[in-house]
């Protein structure tokens, strides 16, 4: 069904991003998936080519610490390689911990920001080219709004809230061009989760079935 298709995930060594590089593969798609995470993406990338004998492209970057030019690096690197990009997906998210605004770090704030909002913001920017070239473009967004505008939640709601501004923005602006979208997945069996919510008695669902 993906066939020819160049998808782009980030956050993709574990959890949604995980579980969405597998079912794309078991499409077809050419995966370009990044993360910080070197391990376990490595160990994603094993399972995918034993399972769908097809290897995904591994680009190893921390959005908290990127740079315009490391995006636009990112950029020429699938240009060069693929000669086009389909679908860009933003799974990947950063999270330390509840935590009052009067004891916020200005350096977690910063790294929050950076990882969460700026970092999908500029690798947007720099793959924008590569996307209104493809007929069949998608520009994804995971959102969570259930963590937007809540208490101790700090630079993380912020993020996540001004990331679904810019989902709202970027598919008014280009709805000709680019299908956007944004998706909230709601609660998952993730690491993050267990970081927010440790002595969570419920169990939500795996990652795989919001992928």
């Amino acid at each position: 069904m993906l066939k020819d298709q160049v998808i782009l995930i980030t956050g993709a060594a574990e959890g949604l991003g995980a579980e969405l590089a597998l079912q794309l593969a078991a499409l077809g798609a050419d995966l370009i998936l990044l993360d910080k995470q070197v391990k376990k993406l490595e160990a994603l990338s094993d399972q995918i080519a034993q399972t769908y004998s097809s290897l995904p492209a591994l680009y190893p970057l921390n959005l908290a610490g990127a740079t315009l030019e490391d995006y636009q690096k990112l950029a020429c690197t699938v240009t060069a390689e693929y000669g086009q990009l389909d679908v860009l997906v933003h799974c990947a998210a950063a999270f330390v911990g509840f935590t009052p605004f009067e004891h916020f770090d200005a350096k977690t704030w910063y790294e929050l920001l950076q990882a969460n909002l700026n970092g999908p913001a500029f690798l947007t920017q720099a793959c924008l080219t590569l996307l209104q070239n493809s007929d069949r473009s998608r520009l994804v967004f995971v959102t969570d709004r259930a963590d937007e505008n809540h208490a101790l939640r700090g630079s993380y709601g912020v993020s996540k809230a001004a990331m679904d501004s810019l989902m709202k923005i970027l598919a008014d602006e280009y709805n000709n061009k680019i299908a956007v979208f944004g998706f909230d997945p709601g609660a998952m069996q993730t690491s993050l989760r267990v970081r927010m919510y440790p002595a969570d008695p419920t169990t939500p669902p795996l990652p795989e079935q919001a992928a």
